[in-house]
Parts: C-alpha cells; sequence; structure tokens
C-alpha cells in the first residue's frame, strides 16, 4: 500500500481543530560553537593548576580578571525634555514638592496638581514670572493670606487678593519657598 493510500484510509480523531492541538512542538537550531567557548588545549599542565597561573600573571591582571567592571546605567531622563513631552526626574521632584506647598496653602488636590503641571511648561518656557503660592513671604491659608515683602511687590496693603495668588506675574519681592 503506498503512502496515499494508507492517508486516505487515516481517520482524524473527533474534535481535532486548530484551537484544540494538542501536540507540542519544538524547533531546535543547530550551529557552530564560537570559538571563545570552545574547549581549547593547555600548552603544559603547568597552565591548568591556578596556584601557577598566578604565578605567571601580574596581580592588576587577576584582580582585573576576577572583578568584573560595572556596567554604565543608561540616563533614566534620555528620553524626556527636550527630546519629547515627558517629564524628566527633576521636574517631577518639583511638580511633587509644588503640590504639596500648594496644598499646604489651601488648595484642592487636583487644583494644585493642575497648577504644577502648568508652572512645569512655564518652566520649560524659560519664563520669569511667578506665583504668589510659590514665594516664601507669603503667610496664611486660602483667604486669608498675607505678603511680607506687600510693599517691594507693590501691593497697597498686606493682605493679597485672592485671585492674585494664582496669577503669574513678576514681583520684586518674590523668594522661592522651595
Amino acid at each position: 500500500m503506498n503512502w496515499l493510500a494508507r492517508l486516505k484510509k487515516t481517520q482524524m480523531p473527533p474534535n481535532m481543530d486548530a484551537t484544540n492541538a494538542t501536540e507540542t512542538l519544538f524547533v531546535v537550531s543547530v550551529a557552530s560553537i564560537p570559538a571563545h567557548i570552545q574547549k581549547t588545549e593547555a600548552l603544559s599542565p603547568a597552565a591548568n593548576d591556578p596556584a601557577q597561573v598566578v604565578g605567571l600573571v601580574a596581580v592588576d591582571e587577576v584582580t582585573a580578571l576576577v572583578t568584573p567592571q560595572p556596567a554604565a546605567m543608561p540616563d533614566p531622563d534620555r528620553w524626556c525634555w527636550p527630546h519629547s513631552s515627558a517629564m524628566t526626574g527633576r521636574e517631577i521632584d518639583t511638580m511633587v514638592e509644588r503640590t504639596a506647598l500648594f496644598n499646604r496653602r489651601g488648595l484642592a488636590a487636583l487644583e494644585a496638581e493642575l497648577l504644577a503641571d502648568k508652572l512645569v511648561t512655564r518652566d520649560r518656557d524659560g519664563d520669569e514670572r511667578r506665583l504668589c503660592l510659590e514665594c516664601a513671604h507669603l503667610s496664611g491659608r486660602a483667604g486669608a493670606m498675607r505678603c511680607a515683602q506687600w510693599q517691594r511687590a507693590g501691593l497697597g496693603a498686606p493682605g493679597v487678593p485672592a485671585g492674585l495668588q494664582l496669577v503669574l506675574q513678576r514681583c520684586d519681592g518674590f523668594k522661592a519657598a522651595l
């Protein structure tokens, strides 16, 4: 019986389809062994003795052979700003600090985060305007904020109006709180 006749007489088991495959296939690749892995013959029996090999090699070379060199760590910010719009590690740290400062000064968490994100863009653009909320001279909580440098800032009184705290402006009395 030839192979075609045997094939026609063979029946497939029931429920045999692509989703019900039960066979495991293995793919094997055969290649030659790289030269640095292949077994090499020693020139002399003394070369196989570690105590004698150390005597033949300088101590610095043995230390270099035994101590692996640490791999250089890639820069985690290499794909961040200015190569993309992603924030660098320093920008993220500054944003977190600003968000915490704005929370302490009475802003809600979402408002504080949105404002801190807006300031990241300001810093990238090189804008020198500041917020009263960023200043070390600002004290108090929302509704009763006071400026210790109100005269240099050009305010008529120590009290800071509610709307002015969130406006980017140039101020002669500004001192960074962070």
